[in-house]
């Protein structure tokens, strides 16, 4: 009971007494380097400091782990819904196999239409001839754009290639889209949810399970103490 109550106490404090220069320092961006596909605008590529690509097939859903190439971006999960189109979705809260999604809705860069599903007439009337490409931008993101190819870079006929159920998307992300501060309760909940970014995963359980267990320990024994007094 001591050992807890002296464990919760001094992690209280330490967490109180955090320098601010710590608890709102700015993340070190460390840029990817990238060979920039032949569709990339001058403009893109002086824009987007990411980039993943993969293909896409009907009733597939695809993760794009940006949180990988740099910590503070995120999950993009694009998936493929028979019957509807192509969507596209941020991962707003993961823990373990759990996950919650948000919806990004994109603009086309030729229609400049809100779209939620990107379907063949979607991916034709934004299609530029020039890049053998459809061009897409978040909507609500500053750099976050969308560029959907036919696999099939001799006939680059999207129609076609999403009649037969396979595209290419490809996602950039530029420094815009990245937020660079850290707050308290954020490095708190990274740590106790084993998520902390560029700490190894024994090194974040080493952490994270001393207090996990003193709050067991805590609980049962303060529900042993009130069980007297709850019976009378």
């Amino acid at each position: 009971m001591v050992f807890c109550v002296t464990f919760l106490g001094v992690f209280t404090t330490l967490l109180s007494t955090m320098p601010s220069e710590f608890i709102t320092g700015e993340v070190e961006v460390e840029y990817q380097s990238i060979q920039y596909p032949s569709y990339f605008s001058p403009e893109e590529a002086a824009k987007i400091k990411w980039y993943l690509n993969y293909t896409v097939q009907i009733g597939d859903t695809v993760t794009y782990d940006f949180s990988s190439l740099q910590a503070g971006l995120p999950k993009i999960k694009v998936s493929w819904v028979e019957g509807h189109g192509i969507c596209v979705d941020r991962v707003s809260w993961e823990w373990w196999i759990f996950y919650t999604l948000e919806s990004i809705s994109l603009v086309g860069s030729k229609t400049k239409t809100v779209y939620t599903y990107l379907t063949e007439n979607a991916l034709t009337d934004n299609w530029f001839s020039e890049y053998n490409v459809s061009k897409f931008i978040g909507s609500g993101y500053e750099t976050l754009q969308i560029f959907v190819t036919d696999p099939n870079t001799t006939r680059n006929d999207i129609a076609q290639a999403f009649q037969e159920g396979e595209v290419q998307v490809g996602i950039g992300m530029g420094i815009e889209d990245l937020s660079t501060k850290l707050s308290t309760w954020g490095i708190v909940a990274a740590l106790l949810t084993f998520q902390a970014p560029n700490i190894h995963p024994l090194v974040n359980a080493l952490i994270a399970i001393p207090f996990w267990a003193c709050i067991a320990i805590l609980t049962y024994i303060l529900v042993l103490k009130a069980i007297p007094f709850v019976g009378g």
